[in-house]
């Protein structure tokens, strides 16, 4: 495969793919759209002391713990922009339909448990630490979360590689 065959088949899968999540997203405006709340709704019930706040035409979903607002989850917490990435990157391999029957779910799947590890963490980094939340929620777990898809991305040249 070419460098730059891949590099554009990256870029134009990715830019389409967002375009497509953006649609999605619009679609859904003013409220918060289904993937979110979904993600939303199973860190409540995998964290039990925690409940859900949501309102009619507002895009975002209140967490709170004993009763104390702890964050906000947006479109943005959902994993989705990475998960995106690391889509894109299978489609620009170019693989046979059986690689991608196995990595896509199994990528999907793995990013959607970090991020629930990530919003998990996050709460514990606000009801004990709130002046490191920032940087917890704008540097640390982020660049973890891409650290998980880059390592899913290594993993699939590896394990789908040319023979």
């Amino acid at each position: 495969m070419k460098p730059l065959h891949f590099v554009f088949t990256f870029l134009g899968s990715y830019l389409l793919l967002q375009l497509g999540y953006t649609i999605y997203l619009y679609i859904f405006q003013p409220n918060l759209d289904p993937i979110t709340l979904f993600t939303a709704n199973v860190l409540v019930w995998v964290q039990p002391k925690a409940t859900l706040v949501t309102m009619e035409a507002i895009d975002k979903a209140q967490v709170l713990v004993q009763g104390k607002a702890i964050y906000n989850i947006k479109e943005a917490c959902n994993g989705i922009s990475v998960m995106l990435s690391v889509l894109a990157f299978m489609i620009a391999f170019l693989k046979p339909w059986k690689a991608y029957a196995i990595a896509v779910p199994g990528s999907i799947f793995i990013l959607f448990w970090a991020n629930q590890l990530r919003l998990l963490a996050l709460i514990k980094v606000q009801l004990f630490y709130p002046a490191h939340f920032v940087f917890f929620h704008e540097y640390l777990f982020p660049a973890i979360i891409y650290l998980f898809a880059f390592l899913i991305m290594v993993g699939f040249t590896k394990l789908f590689k040319q023979k």
